[in-house]
């Protein structure tokens, strides 16, 4: 038997031990935001959301939040097991959801964007998306503490708020495979699944997809402009844009634009206060001025990002994934300076957008640096700086894990 093949893991099998060990790490933060609020550390939207899903049933249909795919599956969770306490299906949807977002980094990291790279081993991508998974804004290095008397940061993955995890997995495996559309590395019997991501990611929480659609368009019209030189090994065919329009932009206007008609209006649960979610009005730096977010500190989240730029310039830029997060970013931005919530006293949902993007740009840019190390292209000197400059988020991360799930806070 000396010549048989060795045993390996099947990548279903992969995702479930991946999305197992995902599900043991984070499950345990929805439990306690849900069960033990007393002593959970740093804001806590569980209890409002939980409470928007008992009534998404009502009717054939309710309008509600963006976020309806979390309060259905959370509803529909409470339903299976047959409970009558609401908590139960919140706590395993999002657990199921955390779960699906390790599985979508270790997605990521498996399949490398260029064609002449061998795939990274498996054991490599799960641990990847464990590390990614655990990263934060190193402005979360003070506590989350601190958050509640007032000092804000951008955190990057939003773990108080279980609509935003719900739509995290999705925004991942979105990105991923409209940049291999772009990219021309989807197999054309497979780019139906980039249509219905689309429109599952929108309807989770339209965040990432709304700024990645007006990242195509102004790439397409700039690529027009501005050709590829034919020298360009990695995109030497060219990108296509014109697929992205029509699998990635036509799909989510027709879903954006009904989702906002209904939440820019009064969206009523019963027994609630919460009646109106209100549009965005152009009023410049007043959202961030209530938010207290009109500081340097605010920003830190965009450290990696910016080094990584100013170290790696054009071999950066030329990853679809990181350019479309880029492009994103920068608008997300915009809006968070120019945009305040009208007609509701919630605010800070304008800044979920330039936190979806930057959030995607810390998670692709590892994945573009590591390939361009494999490639040759950049030095040690530069990958062990970008690695030294992630210890801050993984620390902050690592920090706020252990806060959140009860084995202890840091003391500042």
């Amino acid at each position: 038997m000396s010549g048989a093949r060795p045993r390996t893991l099947p990548v279903w099998g992969w995702w479930l031990v991946v999305g197992t060990v995902h599900a043991a790490m984070f499950g345990p933060i929805a439990y306690r935001a849900l069960y033990d609020r007393s002593t959970f550390v740093g804001p806590n939207l569980f209890r409002a959301h939980t409470l928007f899903s008992t009534f998404v049933f009502d009717g054939w249909w309710r309008p509600a939040t963006p976020g309806y795919l979390w309060q259905v599956s959370a509803r529909l969770g409470t339903e299976a097991l047959r409970s009558t306490d609401p908590r139960v299906g919140a706590v395993v949807a999002t657990t199921c959801f955390y779960a699906f977002f390790g599985v979508a980094l270790f997605e990521v990291y498996r399949r490398v964007a260029d064609r002449h790279l061998p795939a990274l081993a498996p054991w490599v991508a799960a641990v990847a998306s464990v590390l990614l998974a655990l990263l934060e804004s190193p402005a979360a290095l003070v506590g989350w503490t601190e958050f509640e008397h007032g000092r804000l940061f951008l955190p990057l993955y939003l773990p108080f708020a279980p609509t935003t995890i719900g739509s995290w997995g999705l925004n991942v495996l979105f990105l991923l495979y409209v940049s291999e559309l772009v990219d021309r590395r989807l197999a054309t019997n497979r780019r139906w699944v980039v249509p219905l991501v689309v429109v599952v990611a929108t309807v989770a929480k339209p965040t990432l997809v709304p700024l990645v659609v007006a990242a195509i368009v102004i790439a397409a019209t700039t690529d027009r402009l501005r050709p590829l030189p034919a020298c360009d090994a990695p995109h030497r065919e060219g990108r296509d844009w014109a697929a992205a329009i029509r699998l990635v932009v036509l799909p989510a206007v027709l879903v954006l634009i009904p989702q906002y008609l209904v939440t820019a209006t009064k969206v009523q649960y019963p027994g609630t206060n919460y009646d109106d979610r209100g549009g965005w009005a152009i009023h410049p730096f007043a959202e961030l001025h209530d938010l207290n977010a009109l500081t340097v500190y605010f920003w830190l989240t965009l450290l990696v990002p910016l080094v990584a730029f100013l170290l790696v310039r054009r071999s950066l830029w030329e990853d679809t994934a990181v350019r479309l997060a880029t492009v994103g970013t920068v608008i997300g931005i915009l809006a968070a300076i120019l945009l305040e919530r009208s007609g509701s006293v919630w605010k800070g949902d304008v800044l979920q957008l330039p936190e979806a993007a930057i959030a995607a740009l810390v998670i692709f840019i590892p994945r573009r640096v590591v390939e361009l190390r494999r490639l040759g292209e950049i030095s040690i000197a530069t990958l062990i700086v970008l690695a030294v400059l992630l210890t801050p988020y993984l620390a902050a991360g690592s920090m706020s894990w252990a806060c959140h799930v009860g084995l202890g806070c840091p003391a500042f």
